[in-house]
């Protein structure tokens, strides 16, 4: 096991075969920033957006397990992602590079918005919202179990 993760380095057209072959999903693929794994916003043909998310090789399943289930535990499609599971139901499926380095990858909903570091103006009620949301989303996850 290596003490640096490796980010993944998969190509659009690699997202695109992964995209048809995992969920069935046809359509276009752009990457998205992202820190250490790899982000790709797929749209596909009848316009539906997802993210298609690549994790680094030293991701523990178990933490992107966790990750699937607040976002099933707060269920609000307007307001968080959803977790889109595969063709055969899995919610996390692993992917292997050309190298035969393997990494997991997840799909969820994609959700439209500016990222707060680039809005403006950033106003008090602007924090005033983002402080309400903040403050449901705390509450819901005080009934959140997970091993």
């Amino acid at each position: 096991m290596s003490l640096v993760p490796i980010a993944p380095s998969f190509s659009i057209e690699d997202a695109i075969a992964f995209a048809q072959e995992h969920y069935g999903l046809r359509g276009s693929v752009r990457p998205l920033p992202s820190y250490i794994d790899q982000n790709f916003h797929l749209t596909t043909e009848s316009g539906e957006e997802f993210v298609l998310k690549i994790s680094n090789t030293e991701e523990p399943r178990d933490g992107l397990d966790l990750q699937n289930k607040v976002l099933q535990h707060l269920a609000d499609p307007e307001c968080y992602p959803q977790v889109i599971p595969t063709l055969s139901g899995e919610e996390i499926v692993v992917v292997q590079s050309d190298d035969g380095t393997t990494y997991m990858m997840r799909l969820v909903t994609y959700l439209p918005g500016i990222p707060l570091a680039k809005y403006s103006p950033q106003t008090e009620a602007l924090f005033f919202v983002l402080g309400q949301v903040i403050g449901v989303m705390d509450e819901k996850l005080a009934t959140f179990k997970h091993p």
